[in-house]
């Protein structure tokens, strides 16, 4: 006679693994909605969606991971949905480990601001367990379906035994398609790099490394650190009003040397009819931190739209422009600025 305590703690066991591994997904989803704002300035910072793409995108995901793992905690379809979770995990995992790789630092905003931090092969090792729960969590529902099991009265250990050979083919069969999925995603992103810096080759080598007098300084969109709001830069907005541009990297050696000669530009054009951005083409963590830490006097934008790069040969820092009020760029300046340079500008932007 089997022990009846036994057949129930393994049917709990298997409930609690289930509805752990749902809850995941369901915090997730709900802190991602909470804290859009960083969510959605994460995705940017991964730099691997179209702009347009990015507001859908990160809509649409914290509602996918609410209506998954609400799904698998209420144990509607558990062998489709623990699949279809495992899968997503797959290409998180894929992303992560890329930008690991690239050595870039960004937060994903995975669960909000419960984990509001930097990505790092922690998170990579985190996803990576949780991709073997979904695994395992998905074969077994996958060979009790395959078996016409009944598993609310069925435990693990029953269905392991029962179904051994189905059970490991199915465990061997996700994982397969896991790292199909991871595979498929990382080959995506190498193209999207690959792709990224054949236009910057391409700008470096064919047209002048920057944008030479005459050329249009079109518009483009940025992330407002100090609004927190997306706004698209124009230049024709106030006739007669020259616009100063400082691009610059947080990375960048030479940007730091540049750094006070642009805060005594900065302070020279305060209550003149001369506009002063900068525009980092860095993510929004970094470069906060790195405002905060320099003391910043003006106004930073964040160029999140791929096509600013390209548009203003923004491969090369720091560069600094100038543009008049019809949109056209008088003059560019890249490099550490000299004193003959400053004297220059300031000559340029009263003509």
């Amino acid at each position: 006679m089997k022990n009846p305590l036994g057949y129930i703690g393994n049917n709990i066991l298997l409930n609690l693994l289930r509805i752990i591994f749902g809850s995941v997904f369901v915090l997730s989803g709900v802190m991602k909605i909470f804290n859009f704002a960083d969510f959605i300035k994460a995705v940017r910072d991964f730099e691997l969606l179209p702009t347009f793409i990015v507001p859908i995108f990160s809509y649409s995901l914290p509602i996918l991971e609410l209506i998954l793992g609400l799904g698998l905690v209420m144990n509607f379809k558990p062998s489709l949905i623990s699949n279809l979770l495992t899968y997503l995990v797959a290409i998180f995992t894929a992303v992560v480990v890329s930008k690991l790789i690239e050595g870039v630092q960004i937060n994903c905003a995975c669960f909000g601001n419960l984990n509001n931090s930097e990505i790092t092969y922690s998170t990579a090792n985190r996803n990576i367990i949780l991709l073997c729960y979904g695994i395992f969590l998905s074969a077994f529902y996958t060979a009790a379906d395959k078996k016409e099991i009944q598993n609310q009265q069925t435990g693990i250990s029953q269905v392991f035994k029962q179904n051994k050979k189905t059970f490991l083919a199915v465990i061997k069969n996700s994982f397969a398609i896991a790292v199909f999925f991871f595979l498929s995603i990382q080959t995506i992103i190498l193209s999207v790099q690959n792709k990224q810096l054949k236009e910057k080759l391409d700008s470096i080598t064919v047209d002048k490394n920057v944008l030479q007098k005459g050329e249009t300084a079109n518009i483009f969109s940025a992330y407002n650190l100090s609004s927190g709001r997306q706004e698209n830069v124009s230049f024709t907005n106030s006739p007669g009003q020259k616009t100063l541009l400082f691009i610059f990297s947080t990375h960048c050696s030479a940007c730091k040397i540049n750094l006070p000669n642009w805060l005594n530009l900065s302070k020279y054009y305060f209550e003149k009819n001369v506009r002063v951005i900068g525009i980092s083409i860095d993510p929004a963590n970094p470069t906060n931190e790195y405002i905060e830490s320099n003391h910043f006097n003006f106004p930073v934008l964040i160029a999140y739209d791929p096509k600013f790069k390209f548009d203003y040969k923004a491969y090369i820092t720091p560069q600094t422009i100038i543009v008049d009020d019809n949109g056209f760029i008088i003059k560019s300046y890249p490099g550490i600025l000299d004193n003959y340079r400053i004297n220059e500008i300031k000559k340029i932007t009263f003509l």
